[in-house]
Protein backbone atom coordinates (compact mmCIF):
# COMPACT_ATOMS: atom_id res chain seq x y z
CA UNK A 1 0.00 0.00 0.00
CA UNK A 2 2.74 2.82 0.76
CA UNK A 3 5.09 1.40 -1.77
CA UNK A 4 1.48 2.14 -4.21
CA UNK A 5 1.25 5.57 -2.86
CA UNK A 6 4.68 6.31 -3.20
CA UNK A 7 4.62 5.30 -6.71
CA UNK A 8 1.11 7.73 -7.11
CA UNK A 9 3.11 10.39 -5.86
CA UNK A 10 6.24 10.10 -8.10
CA UNK A 11 3.88 10.33 -10.59
CA UNK A 12 2.01 13.13 -9.49
CA UNK A 13 5.67 15.28 -9.25
CA UNK A 14 6.70 14.09 -13.29
CA UNK A 15 3.35 15.58 -13.99
CA UNK A 16 3.52 18.65 -12.01
CA UNK A 17 7.35 19.20 -13.57
CA UNK A 18 6.01 18.96 -16.87
CA UNK A 19 2.92 20.76 -16.47
CA UNK A 20 5.65 23.17 -15.00
CA UNK A 21 7.30 23.41 -18.10
CA UNK A 22 4.57 22.84 -20.78
CA UNK A 23 2.54 26.30 -20.95
CA UNK A 24 5.10 28.92 -22.60
CA UNK A 25 5.64 26.42 -26.32
CA UNK A 26 2.05 25.52 -25.83
CA UNK A 27 0.73 29.05 -25.38
CA UNK A 28 3.28 30.46 -28.32
CA UNK A 29 1.98 27.47 -30.45
CA UNK A 30 -1.90 28.18 -29.80
CA UNK A 31 -1.16 32.31 -30.08
CA UNK A 32 0.18 31.23 -33.78
CA UNK A 33 -3.92 30.03 -34.24
CA UNK A 34 -4.95 33.70 -34.20
CA UNK A 35 -7.77 35.27 -36.33
CA UNK A 36 -5.28 36.79 -39.09
CA UNK A 37 -3.57 32.87 -39.75
CA UNK A 38 -7.21 31.50 -39.43
CA UNK A 39 -8.15 34.46 -42.37
CA UNK A 40 -4.56 33.49 -44.10
CA UNK A 41 -5.43 29.74 -44.29
CA UNK A 42 -9.41 29.64 -45.28
CA UNK A 43 -8.17 32.19 -48.17
CA UNK A 44 -5.91 29.87 -49.37
CA UNK A 45 -7.61 27.02 -49.28
CA UNK A 46 -10.30 28.90 -51.09
CA UNK A 47 -8.03 29.75 -53.91
CA UNK A 48 -5.46 27.16 -54.01
CA UNK A 49 -6.99 24.53 -52.81
CA UNK A 50 -4.05 21.95 -51.30
CA UNK A 51 -1.19 23.23 -52.95
CA UNK A 52 -0.03 25.51 -50.08
CA UNK A 53 -0.25 21.78 -47.37
CA UNK A 54 3.45 21.04 -48.70
CA UNK A 55 4.42 24.75 -47.45
CA UNK A 56 3.06 24.32 -44.15
CA UNK A 57 4.61 21.18 -43.54
CA UNK A 58 8.14 22.72 -44.40
CA UNK A 59 7.52 25.82 -42.05
CA UNK A 60 7.01 23.20 -39.19
CA UNK A 61 10.98 22.65 -39.18
CA UNK A 62 12.04 26.18 -39.05
CA UNK A 63 9.02 27.35 -36.92
CA UNK A 64 10.82 24.51 -34.58
CA UNK A 65 14.22 25.35 -34.37
CA UNK A 66 13.19 29.11 -33.88
CA UNK A 67 11.09 28.10 -30.86
CA UNK A 68 13.24 25.69 -29.42
CA UNK A 69 16.13 28.84 -29.74
CA UNK A 70 14.31 30.79 -27.93
CA UNK A 71 12.86 28.46 -25.12
CA UNK A 72 16.35 27.84 -24.64
CA UNK A 73 17.36 31.50 -23.96
CA UNK A 74 15.15 31.73 -21.85
CA UNK A 75 15.85 28.70 -20.21
CA UNK A 76 19.60 28.86 -19.69
CA UNK A 77 20.06 33.18 -19.73
CA UNK A 78 16.91 33.71 -17.64
CA UNK A 79 16.56 36.67 -19.82
CA UNK A 80 13.57 37.28 -22.75
CA UNK A 81 14.62 38.14 -26.19
CA UNK A 82 14.47 41.81 -25.49
CA UNK A 83 16.60 41.73 -22.14
CA UNK A 84 19.50 39.66 -23.60
CA UNK A 85 19.91 42.13 -26.97
CA UNK A 86 19.73 45.06 -24.31
CA UNK A 87 22.44 43.97 -22.70
CA UNK A 88 24.91 42.18 -25.27
CA UNK A 89 24.48 44.93 -27.64
CA UNK A 90 23.38 47.79 -26.01
CA UNK A 91 20.45 50.03 -26.04
CA UNK A 92 20.21 51.19 -29.40
CA UNK A 93 20.28 48.04 -30.92
CA UNK A 94 17.42 46.75 -28.68
CA UNK A 95 15.30 49.41 -29.99
CA UNK A 96 16.23 48.69 -33.52
CA UNK A 97 14.43 45.68 -32.62
CA UNK A 98 11.98 46.37 -29.97
CA UNK A 99 10.48 49.24 -31.81
CA UNK A 100 9.73 47.24 -35.68
CA UNK A 101 8.11 44.73 -33.34
CA UNK A 102 5.85 46.91 -31.51
CA UNK A 103 4.50 48.38 -34.81
CA UNK A 104 3.55 44.84 -35.96
CA UNK A 105 2.11 43.89 -32.56
CA UNK A 106 -0.15 47.17 -32.80
CA UNK A 107 -1.35 45.87 -36.48
CA UNK A 108 -1.63 42.33 -35.49
CA UNK A 109 -4.50 43.81 -32.09
CA UNK A 110 -5.90 45.62 -34.94
CA UNK A 111 -6.66 41.95 -36.76
CA UNK A 112 -7.37 40.25 -33.54
CA UNK A 113 -10.32 42.81 -32.08
CA UNK A 114 -12.04 43.04 -35.86
CA UNK A 115 -12.07 39.08 -35.18
CA UNK A 116 -13.06 38.85 -31.73
CA UNK A 117 -16.00 41.69 -33.32
CA UNK A 118 -16.80 39.29 -36.17
CA UNK A 119 -17.23 36.37 -33.88
CA UNK A 120 -18.95 38.64 -31.44
CA UNK A 121 -21.32 39.34 -34.36
CA UNK A 122 -21.96 35.73 -35.67
CA UNK A 123 -23.15 34.65 -32.23
CA UNK A 124 -25.50 37.26 -32.29
CA UNK A 125 -23.80 39.09 -29.24
CA UNK A 126 -23.10 42.89 -28.85
CA UNK A 127 -20.36 44.09 -30.49
CA UNK A 128 -18.94 47.12 -28.38
CA UNK A 129 -19.92 46.52 -25.21
CA UNK A 130 -18.37 43.11 -25.33
CA UNK A 131 -15.59 44.39 -27.56
CA UNK A 132 -14.99 47.05 -24.69
CA UNK A 133 -15.28 44.17 -21.64
CA UNK A 134 -12.59 41.80 -23.79
CA UNK A 135 -9.98 45.22 -23.38
CA UNK A 136 -10.58 45.45 -19.96
CA UNK A 137 -10.15 41.81 -19.51
CA UNK A 138 -6.74 42.05 -21.67
CA UNK A 139 -5.42 45.15 -19.80
CA UNK A 140 -6.31 43.09 -16.48
CA UNK A 141 -4.17 40.15 -17.62
CA UNK A 142 -1.20 41.72 -18.83
CA UNK A 143 -1.34 44.70 -15.80
CA UNK A 144 -0.95 41.78 -13.27
CA UNK A 145 2.34 41.12 -14.89
CA UNK A 146 2.40 37.46 -13.42
CA UNK A 147 3.02 34.98 -15.93
CA UNK A 148 1.54 32.21 -14.21
CA UNK A 149 -1.79 33.57 -14.00
CA UNK A 150 -2.08 34.57 -17.44
CA UNK A 151 -0.63 30.60 -18.26
CA UNK A 152 -3.55 29.72 -15.71
CA UNK A 153 -5.94 31.54 -17.15
CA UNK A 154 -5.26 30.69 -20.99
CA UNK A 155 -4.80 27.47 -20.96
CA UNK A 156 -8.11 25.98 -20.59
CA UNK A 157 -9.64 28.62 -23.52
CA UNK A 158 -6.63 26.80 -25.07
CA UNK A 159 -7.35 23.50 -24.76
CA UNK A 160 -10.97 24.13 -26.10
CA UNK A 161 -9.87 25.56 -28.89
CA UNK A 162 -7.91 22.72 -29.76
CA UNK A 163 -10.75 20.56 -28.96
CA UNK A 164 -12.74 22.94 -31.61
CA UNK A 165 -10.06 22.28 -34.37
CA UNK A 166 -10.36 19.12 -34.04
CA UNK A 167 -14.05 18.66 -34.21
CA UNK A 168 -13.77 20.70 -37.50
CA UNK A 169 -11.41 18.46 -39.19
CA UNK A 170 -13.19 15.04 -37.78
CA UNK A 171 -16.57 16.97 -39.65
CA UNK A 172 -14.51 17.41 -42.92
CA UNK A 173 -14.09 14.93 -45.89
CA UNK A 174 -10.76 14.70 -46.50
CA UNK A 175 -9.92 13.51 -49.95
CA UNK A 176 -6.13 11.88 -49.29
CA UNK A 177 -5.96 11.33 -52.99
CA UNK A 178 -6.47 15.03 -53.60
CA UNK A 179 -4.45 16.12 -51.28
CA UNK A 180 -1.26 14.13 -52.22
CA UNK A 181 -2.03 15.09 -55.56
CA UNK A 182 -1.84 18.50 -54.76
CA UNK A 183 1.56 17.73 -52.80
CA UNK A 184 2.94 16.14 -56.02
CA UNK A 185 1.64 18.87 -58.48
CA UNK A 186 4.50 21.72 -57.61
CA UNK A 187 3.55 25.44 -56.67
CA UNK A 188 3.04 27.77 -59.56
CA UNK A 189 5.67 30.28 -58.17
CA UNK A 190 5.11 32.56 -61.27
CA UNK A 191 1.35 33.35 -60.00
CA UNK A 192 1.89 36.64 -58.12
CA UNK A 193 -1.38 35.59 -56.67
CA UNK A 194 -0.14 32.45 -55.43
CA UNK A 195 3.30 33.97 -54.05
CA UNK A 196 1.60 36.62 -52.25
CA UNK A 197 -0.29 34.41 -50.27
CA UNK A 198 2.75 32.50 -49.86
CA UNK A 199 4.36 35.56 -47.91
CA UNK A 200 1.18 35.81 -46.26
CA UNK A 201 1.49 32.03 -44.90
CA UNK A 202 4.59 32.27 -44.05
CA UNK A 203 4.57 35.47 -41.99
CA UNK A 204 1.01 33.66 -40.47
CA UNK A 205 2.82 31.23 -39.00
CA UNK A 206 6.91 32.66 -37.76
CA UNK A 207 6.19 35.99 -35.63
CA UNK A 208 8.80 37.76 -34.23
CA UNK A 209 6.53 38.35 -31.19
CA UNK A 210 6.49 34.71 -30.66
CA UNK A 211 10.46 34.38 -30.32
CA UNK A 212 10.02 37.78 -27.15
CA UNK A 213 7.11 35.86 -25.66
CA UNK A 214 8.44 32.35 -25.47
CA UNK A 215 11.92 33.07 -24.28
CA UNK A 216 10.53 35.71 -21.47
CA UNK A 217 7.59 32.94 -20.62
CA UNK A 218 10.47 30.70 -19.75
CA UNK A 219 12.51 33.19 -17.71
CA UNK A 220 9.91 34.33 -15.77
CA UNK A 221 8.83 31.16 -14.66
CA UNK A 222 12.63 30.57 -13.84
CA UNK A 223 12.81 27.30 -15.39
CA UNK A 224 16.56 25.99 -15.49
CA UNK A 225 18.69 23.62 -17.70
CA UNK A 226 17.45 20.58 -15.63
CA UNK A 227 13.67 21.28 -16.43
Amino acid sequence: MEANMEVSALDYAKIKDYMRTFGPAWLVMIADVDVASIVTGLQVGASWGYRMVLVMLLLAVPLFVIQDVAGTLGTVSGMGLGTAVRRLYGRRVAMAAAIPMALLDVLEYVAEYAGIALGLGLLGLPVLPMLLLVFVLHIVVAWTGRYRHVEAFLLPFSFLLVATIVASVAMTRLDPAAVMGSMVAGMPLQDREFDYMLAASVGSVIMPWMLFFHSGADARKGLSRKD
